[in-house]
């Protein structure tokens, strides 16, 4: 890899209407869109409203305890996208999926959550498995969120990146908005990342909560960006389906090469664009972790990725490709990569 590449080499596309994409926005007529400076504000929001109820149930309170306010980090970078938070998120539990089939295990996944869960946070297409659930997944979540009254936050921003199949949203689940928020934007599907553009569907009750925690923290997403947006969604699709396309070639490519590299192995991931390699070989069987082979990767090498244990500790052994770049660029990087290993091994 070059010393300097580009986040990707695609321009924003333009192309033919997007009516997958709005089926989504307007399945129920009764859901409430709100329009935010990125996705990830609303999983934020989310968490502060929690904070603020369960304080204004201590009686004797007269200010937010700092103690109960959680840290982020585990469920905004989702390590395997499934995470189980409890008590407004100071107790998180993640649920490994690594070793089924980057989906997760019906019968794990009931153990454990109760009446304490407040919140099921799930990413499909998932970063950075690349792992995509099911409808039958989904279904089975919202029995469970049902059951314990929780709410289900699913982060849909990688829908259109599916290669085989359709998307399955939570919003296809029949009767479940009530307990439903789901984000999505702009920065993959339209390579607007620096825009800072996403939204949420949620109930009309939801929406109350978190725009009013939007509106004073934030105050509101900039017009020209809504506008720039809404061009996004509403024109015309051929260059984002030209786009989704190209991504699908340079998954077989990166995995294909990945899993020829002696010592690595890759499932080939079904949805997003990431190439999640398992390198134990070279991690914890040599002694050393994810994050010390990516930054000697990246020092001696120049090869750029991410550690798997960046997003949790069960990404211990595993190392994060992104292929939004060219078909050059990635196979550069795989003999590098190759010539890398060698020294290893």
């Amino acid at each position: 890899m070059s010393d300097t590449i580009p986040l990707t080499d695609l321009d924003a596309p333009a192309g033919e209407e997007n009516a997958e994409q709005l089926e989504l926005a307007s399945i129920h007529d009764f859901a409430t869109k709100l329009v935010q400076p990125g996705s990830k504000e609303a999983l934020e929001h989310y968490v502060r409203w929690q904070v603020a109820l369960r304080n204004a149930e201590d009686a004797d309170a007269t200010e937010l305890d700092p103690d109960k306010v959680p840290d982020f980090a585990p469920i905004s970078i989702n390590l395997d996208l499934t995470t189980a938070c409890n008590y407004a998120c100071d107790h998180c539990v993640d649920l490994d999926i690594l070793n089924t089939g980057i989906r997760f295990d019906h019968d794990k996944l009931r153990s454990l959550v109760s009446d304490k869960t407040k919140l099921f946070y799930m990413n499909t297409p998932q970063n950075p498995t690349g792992g995509v659930l099911t409808i039958e997944d989904l279904e089975f979540i919202a029995e469970l969120a049902r059951k314990h009254n929780f709410y289900v936050m699913s982060d849909e921003i990688y829908n259109r990146f599916v290669y085989e199949g359709k998307h399955a949203s939570i919003l296809h689940v029949p009767e479940f908005l009530d307990q439903t928020i789901m984000l999505d934007g702009h920065s993959k599907t339209y390579a607007m990342t620096g825009w800072r553009l996403g939204f949420s569907i949620s109930s009309e009750e939801m929406a109350k909560h978190l725009t009013l925690l939007m509106t004073n923290s934030t105050s509101c997403t900039a017009a020209f960006t809504q506008v720039a947006g809404e061009e996004a969604l509403l024109g015309e699709q051929q260059g984002a389906e030209e786009i989704i396309q190209r991504f699908k070639e340079r998954r077989s490519v990166i995995v294909d090469g990945l899993n020829s590299i002696p010592g690595v192995s890759c499932r080939m991931p079904t949805g997003a664009f990431y190439a999640f390699p398992n390198v134990k070989e070279y991690t914890e069987k040599q002694g050393r972790t994810s994050q010390e082979l990516q930054r000697w990767l990246l020092h001696e090498h120049g090869i750029a990725c991410l550690a798997g244990t960046c997003f949790g500790p069960n990404g211990e052994g595993y190392l994060r490709f992104s292929y939004a770049n060219s078909t050059e660029n990635i196979n550069r990087a795989l003999e590098r990569l190759r010539e890398a290993f060698a020294q290893l091994a």
